[in-house]
């Protein structure tokens, strides 16, 4: 008689666990989505999976691998916006397309262009954005430029936020800095910098979003003036 694949535990009366299934690329990526960047490697990938690590490195390299596997699982599934005929617009529902995506993981704006390789999400994403400017009237160096500044700034305000939101030993980083610099500021100073600190992230984005883009308007925009 053959022994059935998960047989009954006489102790439990449940089936003993079988062989965990084939980890395939999107399932080990989707681990490495609810594990976050920020705490990521491969023993604690391995424990979300429930196999040992031995058994994943047999199907990554290491946690690179795994980096790159997340950024492009997530890339893979972001919507970005339909090219449209106002650049402004169209720039400006990316920088909010890549942010929202950015700061719904954790981690990801320190990672997502740094992984050991290109993903081919963003490249092609790029292009799409390069082209769509060029057919607007950009030259493709300043479509390149422009593209590349709203990118970076999504990016780096990401990054920044979530360095000043850590824990710090009274409260955060956030409200930790806010009182050593609040002690030093001149009067005439200090309202306009605590609403720096007390801006929400969307809002201190926002402001700064739209400095770059009216100064793409005028440096680089195709209605520039000569």
């Amino acid at each position: 008689m053959a022994i059935p694949r998960n047989p009954i535990d006489p102790r439990s009366g449940r089936r003993r666990p079988g062989r965990p299934p084939s980890l395939t690329a999107p399932v080990i990526a989707d681990a490495v989505i609810r594990v976050g960047f920020d705490d990521l490697t491969v023993a604690a990938v391995a424990e979300e999976l429930k196999v040992n690590t031995a058994t994943l490195y047999r199907y990554v390299s290491g946690r690179s691998e795994l980096i790159a596997m997340g950024v492009d699982r997530i890339l893979s599934r972001l919507e970005w916006p339909a090219p449209a005929e106002d650049w402004r617009a169209y720039l400006e529902a990316n920088a909010w397309t890549l942010w929202r995506t950015l700061s719904a993981h954790r981690g990801l704006a320190t990672v997502f262009l740094t992984a050991y390789h290109a993903s081919e999400h963003v490249v092609r994403h790029v292009d799409e954005v390069v082209r769509v400017l060029i057919g607007l009237g950009f030259t493709p160096e300043d479509a390149v430029l422009a593209m590349d500044m709203v990118f970076d700034l999504a990016s780096d305000a990401v990054q920044a936020g979530e360095k000043v939101a850590a824990p710090a030993p009274e409260g955060s980083v956030r409200e930790s800095m806010a009182a050593d610099w609040d002690s030093l500021l001149s009067a005439e100073v200090r309202p306009a910098v605590a609403s720096m600190f007390t801006a929400s992230p969307e809002t201190w984005f926002d402001r700064k979003l739209g400095i770059v883009l009216t100064g793409i308007a005028a440096t680089l925009g195709p209605d520039r003036a000569p």
